[in-house]
């Protein structure tokens, strides 16, 4: 996902980061939304995001997750 973040990058190499709601984020462009940070010896921290604008059909390839998917499922 070409997600975006405006403070420094808390994470590192290891870590997972968790998004709820990530196919709601992408129905509604330009907006932020919360990530949490899965750190291996930390606390979870929460961090904010967001994705530049995406057109209407980035964001299909998106929630299709690639873009040979989308293109069969266009074919269907």
């Amino acid at each position: 996902l070409p997600l975006q973040m405006a403070e420094v990058p808390t994470f590192e190499v290891g870590d997972y980061i968790y998004i709820p709601g990530i196919k709601a984020a992408l129905d509604n462009p330009g907006t932020t939304f919360k990530g949490y940070v899965i750190h291996e010896d930390a606390p979870v921290t929460e961090i904010t995001l967001y994705m530049e604008s995406l057109t209407a059909e980035e964001r299909e390839i998106i929630k299709a997750g690639s873009l040979i998917n989308f293109n069969k499922n266009r074919q269907m």
